[in-house]
């Protein structure tokens, strides 16, 4: 028997490592080989669907092509140039073409943003699954308000990320009033999860996570204030404050559940603190590679702090940044629009000064913050990213937080890094691994599709592994 070799980074892999290991961590494509594309239409919504749940959105192919073989050479080998030759569809299904002026002009501008043909672009078509992610988003509403003269808040992609439901929003003059709570995902309103993101302050970064969690769990993202206009907030306690008064508008009572991914983690503990001081329950509280706060901080360095800006936002992306950190610690004193756009990420200076003020500003907050231990014993777990440097603090075991919670968090690992872990796989592993180790209460999981598939519940110490780039 013949067996399909190919060298990888000069390593040979053969085909039966490949199917062992489709085997056994992601069991939904191996199936797809079941499928009689000449009796039946390529399922390729089904595909994109399930890559979706593996895959950051700029991974995710525009088209699907089915093929009844692959063509080879005389040799026996893959002939690439009548892959090359073969027509590509511009689509799975029929695109619903623009209907109004409005729609029109918005297709042109998206084509721009995503730097993609207009003709790809349907006024359906989700703006994430067509390759957008937070950056973009910023640049598609900045041009958004130039053309149309009306500034939506950055959040309002969530409530309509199609052309359709985005010329309705532009049209609706209800609609532009900047909100701290967003709706990412609906689901059970009883175990709705409440999100807070990290320094840069930007609710799309959990979107992954939320698909991850099931279309049942409701997830709310809390938006960090100055993103959309306002001031930033002056201190963690200001912020934990407007994002309890903007989680009462959905849940007036508790008991609450709480993720705060990085900063968002002490964000999330002080709003945990003011809900047992006014006599609300907390039943759950989840810190995402959350360092604990009220340490010494070294002094100010604004070219690292920039440097780790520009970097974190690339990384929390997917992009590539062709800088360490080193070569970018001259860009205080530069012009940053143009440094980041040499960069490959696309931001005027006004767009710029909204986004970093904010970083810095939530840093400086959480310099200042003195955090006080909480009233009542709390079911807190904290999450380590593995892959990061905050393992190797002196506090590696629990990020310090013992000293502001009894009892101390559990700990869950999981091998990815400190962005990577709300994307891809590492985020769908991290749903099921707060939702098997117990971390969250039952009802805060109600998405019943993930009943039949569970692993075994791990120990105290889960290793959850997560398969970007391994390969």
């Amino acid at each position: 028997m013949k067996v399909a070799t190919w060298n990888v980074n000069s390593i040979k892999v053969r085909l039966e490592h490949v199917l062992t290991w489709l085997d056994r961590e992601l069991p939904d494509v191996l199936a797809l080989q079941e499928i009689k594309t000449k009796d039946e239409d390529f399922p390729a919504d089904a595909l994109r669907a399930h890559l979706r749940q593996i895959l950051p959105p700029y991974l995710i192919p525009a088209v699907f092509v089915s093929l009844a073989a692959i063509p080879q050479t005389p040799s026996g080998k893959v002939d690439r140039q009548a892959l090359q030759r073969r027509a590509l569809p511009t689509g799975d299904a029929p695109r619903h073409a623009p209907r109004t002026p409005a729609e029109r002009q918005l297709v042109e501008i998206w084509a721009e943003v995503l730097q993609r043909p207009a003709a790809t672009i349907g006024i359906d078509d989700d703006f994430f699954d067509l390759g957008g992610h937070s950056l973009l988003a910023v640049r598609l509403l900045a041009r958004t308000s130039e053309g149309f003269g009306r500034r939506l808040p950055l959040a309002a992609l969530f409530g309509a990320p199609t052309v359709r439901a985005f010329a309705e929003r532009l049209a609706d003059t209800d609609t532009a009033t900047p909100a701290v709570l967003v709706p990412i995902q609906s689901g059970d309103a009883a175990g709705a999860l409440f999100a807070v993101p990290g320094a840069g302050g930007n609710v799309l970064s959990l979107r992954a996570l939320a698909r991850a969690f099931g279309p049942q769990q409701a997830l709310y993202g809390l938006q960090s204030l100055g993103l959309d206009g306002a001031a930033p907030a002056a201190s963690v306690e200001q912020a934990a404050a407007a994002n309890i008064a903007a989680m009462r508008e959905r849940q007036p009572r508790g008991p609450y559940r709480l993720i705060g991914h990085s900063y968002g983690g002490t964000v999330a503990f002080e709003m945990a603190r003011q809900l047992q001081a006014q006599g609300d329950d907390v039943a759950a509280l989840i810190l995402l590679d959350a360092q604990a706060p009220g340490r010494e901080r070294a002094a100010p360095d604004p070219d690292g702090e920039l440097a780790e800006w520009l970097l974190g936002q690339a990384a929390a992306e997917g992009l590539t940044v062709n800088a360490d950190r080193d070569a970018l610690r001259g860009l205080a004193g530069a012009d940053p629009g143009a440094v980041l756009q040499a960069h490959g990420i696309a931001l005027d200076r006004a767009q710029f000064d909204t986004l970093y003020g904010v970083f810095r500003a939530n840093l400086d907050n959480f310099a200042r913050y003195r955090p006080q231990r909480l009233q009542r014993p709390l079911r807190a777990c904290l999450v380590r990213a593995t892959q990061g440097t905050a393992a190797a603090t002196a506090d590696a075991t629990d990020y310090g937080w013992s000293a502001w919670l009894a009892p101390p968090p559990r700990v869950l690992d999981i091998d990815a890094d400190h962005f990577s872990l709300l994307d891809g796989a590492a985020a769908q592993r991290l749903a099921d691994a707060l939702r098997d180790s117990g971390a969250l209460p039952p009802d805060a999981a109600a998405d019943v599709r993930h009943a039949a598939t569970r692993r075994p519940p791990p120990t105290t110490t889960a290793t959850i592994a997560d398969q970007r780039g391994t390969t």
